[in-house]
């Protein structure tokens, strides 16, 4: 391990800050800033009297700042674009800088007075930003500034890093690092693009294989297959929903096959949702949404179905202390003419037969097969399309995902190491320019870097 990851994995834990150590920090930002010039304004604020940054001028560099001359103080308002005030951007004046506090706000002293250029480096998701303002002495300067979001951007150098990468080590249950490209800045494709062959959302199985009875020597089997993963009123003794469609087929017997059906296109392969954060927006929806309560508990009661099915397997203590992938779930979710297909893949530690095969040679067996459309309804396919393909710019995308990262992932100890344009060193073969997000999960000690298309 190099130093640059050494230094990666010794950051503390930002993504999980509670409210109360938010609130701590900002105070102790706010007598920071007193000392070091940047902090509460006067008693008017930002909105009183006073030059409001209108005037002219050519604006100054550090190169050509006067100095010796009358200086003045300024009141810097540093806002997203929802107007929430950003923290922790860097705001300069010629050699005056200063960081905002929890509310967007950064006082500098001793600016020069006459036409200079105020500049705003955030981080994250926001651009930087410069504004000329005519700073007058006797008057109170304030200023305010909007940042505006960052773009999207896949550089082709970072595609052939990764390829470079992935040719060299191809199996990713294996790798320190792992890789997404989203296709499109949507929710659902970010959100799943973190699960996609990351070995960080992988805990492992038993010391000893399962070898369920009943299974298919080739798909679509029989009617009445295990497979079929008929739904119980609950999906497990632990479980605190009880499932609106007990009894019904989870899975589609009739449609099974080894391999994705060639009626979804390839746009809907790309538009692929991940089960498990789906699962979690569905579950959010419910409790929010009573309208919608039923026919999304039908849906998540099948992937639950299907993934607490343990053929009678009985999880030994030690199992049950280190954690355990379920027996099988499903992986990636597709949809197609208001129909919902699966991707269920079994664990190594599964033994199906030989009726299910492994075409993908990750070493897990899957299987594709269709929703009986009994288990949703028209408007949860609608909610489901907006979740994949409606589009957000930056910052939102950016805000979402934090908080996905600090409430999901929190068992997986995830944090954000780089954010969108930031650089990031892969040891050995290059260094990233442009990725959307750098992920480091502190218990796997693994990253996964992400790219997202414009």
């Amino acid at each position: 391990m190099n130093a640059s990851q050494l230094n990666h994995i010794q950051k503390g834990f930002a993504m999980e800050r509670s409210t109360m150590k938010i609130s701590w920090i900002g105070f102790l930002g706010f007598l920071g800033f007193i000392a070091l010039g940047c902090g509460p304004g006067s008693d008017e604020g930002p909105g009183g009297e006073g030059n409001d940054g209108t005037g002219g001028g050519t604006g100054n560099t550090d190169s050509n700042c006067p100095t010796g001359g009358p200086t003045a103080a300024l009141d810097v308002v540093v806002q997203d674009p929802n107007g929430t005030g950003v923290i922790d951007a860097t705001v300069k004046v010629c050699a005056q800088s200063g960081t905002t506090d929890i509310s967007g706000l950064c006082r500098l002293e001793g600016v020069p007075v006459g036409s200079m250029t105020v500049s705003v480096s955030p981080n994250k998701y926001l651009a930087a930003k410069q504004q000329i303002l005519n700073i007058q002495t006797g008057q109170s300067n304030k200023l305010t500034l909007k940042l505006d979001p960052k773009d999207f951007k896949l550089l082709q150098a970072d595609a052939a890093i990764v390829e470079q990468y992935l040719n060299s080590n191809k199996d990713w249950t294996a790798n320190q690092y792992s890789f997404s490209t989203v296709s499109k800045p949507t929710k659902g494709l970010l959100l799943s693009a973190v699960y996609s062959l990351n070995k960080a959302t992988q805990k492992g199985g038993p010391t000893q294989n399962i070898a369920p009875t009943g299974f298919p020597s080739a798909l679509p089997p029989a009617a009445g297959s295990p497979i079929e993963f008929k739904i119980p009123q609950k999906p497990d003794s632990t479980s605190v929903l009880t499932c609106p469609n007990q009894n019904a087929a989870g899975l589609d017997v009739t449609s099974m096959s080894d391999a994705i059906p060639v009626t979804i296109t390839q746009a809907e392969r790309d538009a692929a949702l991940h089960w498990r954060p789906m699962s979690d927006m569905m579950l959010a929806e419910a409790d929010s949404n009573a309208t919608l309560k039923t026919d999304l508990t039908k849906l998540a009661c099948v992937g639950l179905t299907i993934s607490k099915q343990t053929w009678g397997f009985t999880l030994t203590p030690a199992n049950q202390e280190s954690g355990m992938d379920d027996p099988q779930s499903i992986q990636e979710v597709y949809l197609h003419n208001n129909e919902i297909w699966v991707k269920v893949v079994f664990e190594k530690w599964v033994n199906v037969g030989t009726g299910i095969k492994d075409d993908d040679g990750d070493g897990r067996p899957e299987l594709f097969a269709k929703v009986p459309s009994s288990n949703f309804s028209t408007a949860v396919y609608g909610l489901l399309s907006n979740y994949a393909t409606k589009t957000y710019d930056p910052f939102t995308l950016g805000s979402y995902f934090e908080n996905h990262l600090s409430e999901a992932l929190y068992s997986a100890r995830a944090r954000l190491e780089k954010y969108l344009g930031e650089p990031f060193d892969l040891s050995g073969f290059g260094t990233f320019q442009y990725p959307f997000a750098v992920v480091y999960f502190a218990k796997a000690k693994t990253y996964h870097v992400i790219f997202v298309k414009p």
